[in-house]
């Protein structure tokens, strides 16, 4: 009878045989200069043997081996990155039984490149959930170039349950043999495979994964900001998601780092800033319908910080009855400093002051822009958000007299300028993350943002503010 990719005759003999259907999946871990092979014999009461053959190029590998006792049915392969070498598999994925009093055993070998360099090798040998006491696995030491067999015993009276073996090796030259991940296993007739683990993957309507972006608590998540996961297969009737790791920078709907949903699909949201210069990781893993828990899929966490001047300020006559309109533009980069990755709400607001801006030219009469004018609100562009100053009303007979932009030098006759700071990721004024404090600056025949301050002195909008700058105090780019 056939079991995975093995065929099991009443005689409780083996042999290899290709699955039915299609390739076997190899199991690679590309890694730097190694190779590991390995290769597992359980044997039930000495009649049974199989044997899983583990190749790697260019790697030294360890090798990892989930063992299924008694009459439970699951079984997971737990898997770890390698440092050192690659591996893979060429057999088909199934548990392997190993009856109480049983035995297991498998060949592993460990090359250290380049060179082949001979050495002594320590192996490691760990288990997820430690074995039970009694059960018996050796050698623990080894040597390059050397297939050596590990086996593992078990007694009559060990209890059922299965466990996730693994083994990596260390040596001299070597530092560190990387654990592989055994995919193909033997499970014994009579005994039905449990569900294997699913995968996470990004959902395809999720722009930004795998990122979680911070916005500072902004209600709602800016829509091109949302990550979303999904897990394969899907038409299961439960996934059970868990946060691993990074639990305080991110969080489920239920605002819990457990959650249980009957698609196969889960949205990730932020739950805490990620700080100024770092990019922490959130790792998630999913089971569905009681199945093995998946590997962990990672998350990095960042959020909007700073503004950065793109080009120069650009200066020209507005015909619309304004004189002059001068156009600054920035893009708004993450903690990191790379530039955002799609359109996100940027809004301007102004503290001191809309009505009664400070006045660097006495008897003036001219008067600020709109509060959040410009880009107030709407989703920008993060590569290009612009920000415009336009010269008085023609009918408001200004004072003093504005122009249109002086050639070939500008003028400098400062008349007026307002303070406030640019928060990004809601369209509602104090929300989101703050990512400068300024002062904007009206000349007689141009503007310009004053006294810009990115990073701003706190992530929350209009805390921590700078004192707004005195008359003609403003400190202005050309």
């Amino acid at each position: 009878m056939r079991f995975g990719g093995f065929e099991i005759d009443d005689q409780q003999s083996y042999r290899k045989t290709k699955p039915k259907h299609g390739v076997d999946e190899p199991i690679s871990i590309l890694t730097r200069m190694g190779h590991l092979a390995a290769h597992r014999r359980p044997d039930f009461g000495g009649q049974m043997k199989n044997t899983l053959i583990w190749r790697g190029l260019l790697g030294v590998l360890g090798v990892s081996l989930a063992v299924l006792i008694g009459s439970l049915a699951g079984a997971e392969v737990a898997s770890a990155q390698s440092y050192f070498g690659a591996c893979s598999d060429d057999t088909a994925t199934s548990p392997v039984q190993i009856p109480p009093g049983g035995k297991a055993s498998f060949t592993v070998s460990y090359t250290c490149n380049p060179g082949n360099v001979p050495e002594a090798v320590h192996m490691i040998i760990n288990s997820t959930p430690a074995l039970p006491t009694g059960v018996q696995v050796s050698p623990t030491d080894t040597q390059t170039n050397t297939p050596t067999l590990i086996t593992i015993q078990t007694k009559t009276t060990t209890p059922p349950g299965y466990y996730y073996l693994s083994v990596s090796a260390t040596g001299e030259k070597c530092q560190t043999y990387s654990v592989c991940v055994p995919g193909p296993l033997i499970i014994a007739k009579g005994i039905k495979p449990p569900p294997p683990p699913p995968k996470i993957s990004c959902a395809s309507s999720s722009l930004v994964c795998p990122n979680i972006w911070w916005f500072n608590g902004a209600t709602p998540q800016p829509e091109n900001y949302v990550t979303q996961l999904d897990a394969s297969p899907a038409g299961k009737k439960n996934y059970t998601w868990t946060i691993t790791s990074g639990q305080s920078y991110a969080q489920f709907s239920n605002k819990s780092s457990v959650i249980t949903t009957t698609t196969n699909m889960v949205t990730v949201k932020p739950n805490g800033d990620p700080g100024n210069s770092s990019t922490p990781v959130v790792n998630i893993t999913v089971s569905a319908d009681g199945s093995p828990a998946s590997a962990p899929f990672k998350l990095n966490v960042l959020k909007p910080h700073a503004l950065l001047p793109v080009g120069k300020p650009v200066d020209v006559p507005n015909g619309t009855g304004v004189f002059y309109e001068s156009t600054i533009t920035y893009a708004i980069v993450d903690q990191l400093g790379a530039i955002l990755p799609e359109p996100v709400p940027a809004r301007e607001v102004f503290t001191k002051n809309n009505a009664f801006p400070v006045d660097d030219y006495a008897n003036d009469n001219w008067s600020p822009g709109v509060n959040g004018d410009r880009y107030g609100g709407s989703p920008s562009k993060p590569y290009a958000l612009h920000d415009r100053i336009t010269g008085p009303s023609i009918f408001n007979t200004p004072h003093p007299k504005a122009m249109k932009p002086c050639s070939p030098v500008l003028c400098y006759t400062k008349v007026i300028h307002w303070c406030g700071y640019v928060e990004v990721g809601s369209p509602n004024a104090g929300e989101g993350v703050m990512v400068a404090t300024l002062a904007w600056e009206k000349y007689t025949d141009h503007g310009r943002n004053c006294n810009l301050i990115s990073p701003a002195a706190s992530d929350k909008p209009g805390n921590n503010l700078p004192a707004c700058p005195g008359p003609s105090q403003t400190s202005c780019p050309p």
